[in-house]
């Protein structure tokens, strides 16, 4: 099919226009001003979505197909890709820049156009920018996509490498027989290193899938690159990354939960033992606290003395009685 006529090229720092770059067949990639229509290579436009103007521009857009239009002014941050003729759209993951949360951007792409939009700043597309204008090839917008994905799995990469340092610290505490006092924070601590890492793994193991090709319905003009293979890479590595760490906090959470029986077990025995040494004693106090008459050593002047006493022997006796059974 004809590809579609040039459209016009919003002002970038305009009407929530945060660039438009260039991408020639042969040469560099350079901004594109507000006047300029290319003929050849392809264009990368990109939207604050939180500015006012910006949806208005995206729509009145006649070289976006009505799906892209819709995907790209969505307010749904949910992962997903689709395909429509020549037209691929959808939402892509990356991590925030303080790596404590992940952010949706969206996008669409046709032959010799694509178009992001965020609403918070994805440091993936900023390095994407910035290494194509330092001088590093991207032949396509598929390539730049792939590039992108690429970075988020790094990033996936580098947060899962902080969850397995906390998770050492961790276990090194655990494995510490003096640390039993402080084995009640541990499992709070060994929870939110789970939950971080099923966080992660929920937006990338999507993304693993859509760069094995288990997305129906491609076009045509996407071929794997180069960066296509990398980020291929970077996804699985780091898939492999966060069921790692998921199974070592399932490990840790199995060895505390061990560590909390038995010290719960240690503290049963203690109180066992202090109760069965106790009982005679307090049967002999029991006996001589009964009110009733001819109560013998009633009239002895030393009979709290001897009541005294035989508490002491029946103590005794028990614990000797528990030694020799190796009760304790």
């Amino acid at each position: 099919m004809d590809a579609p006529a040039p459209a016009p090229t919003p002002a970038a720092g305009l009407d929530g226009l945060l660039w438009a770059v260039h991408f020639p067949a042969d040469g560099p990639p350079r901004r594109l001003r507000a006047e300029e229509r290319p003929e050849s290579g392809w264009i990368w436009l990109h939207y604050d979505l939180v500015h006012a103007r910006t949806r208005e521009q995206i729509e009145e857009d006649p070289a976006l197909p009505f799906v892209a239009r819709t995907v790209l002014t969505s307010r749904d941050e949910t992962p997903r890709m689709l395909a429509d003729g020549d037209m691929v759209a959808g939402v892509l993951p990356a991590v925030s820049a303080d790596a404590d949360e992940l952010i949706g951007w969206h996008f669409a792409m046709l032959p010799n156009r694509l178009v992001t939009g965020r609403r918070t700043m994805v440091h993936a597309l900023h390095n994407a920018l910035a290494a194509a204008e330092s001088g590093q090839p991207v032949r396509s917008p598929s390539e730049l996509i792939a590039g992108a994905l690429g970075n988020f799995a790094h990033d996936v990469r580098l947060r899962v490498a902080t969850l397995g340092e906390e998770l050492n610290a961790l276990e090194d505490r655990l494995v510490d027989t003096r640390a039993g006092s402080d084995l009640s924070a541990l499992g709070p601590a060994i929870g939110a290193i789970r939950r971080a890492a099923g966080r992660l793994r929920r937006p990338l193991a999507p993304v693993a899938r859509l760069l094995e090709n288990d997305v129906d319905g491609l076009p045509h003009w996407i071929e794997q690159c180069a960066a296509h293979d990398a980020a291929l890479r970077q996804a699985l590595a780091a898939v492999d990354d966060l069921n790692a760490v998921q199974e070592r906090g399932r490990v840790l959470q199995d060895e505390l939960a061990a560590r909390q029986a038995e010290e719960t077990n240690r503290r049963l025995y203690i109180v066992s033992i202090v109760t069965t040494l106790i009982m005679p004693p307090t049967l002999v106090t029991g006996f001589f606290g009964m009110n009733t008459g001819g109560m013998f050593m009633n009239e002895w002047p030393h009979g709290t003395q001897i009541g005294l006493g035989l508490c002491v022997v029946s103590l005794v006796l028990t614990w000797f009685l528990l030694r020799w059974k190796r009760l304790i």
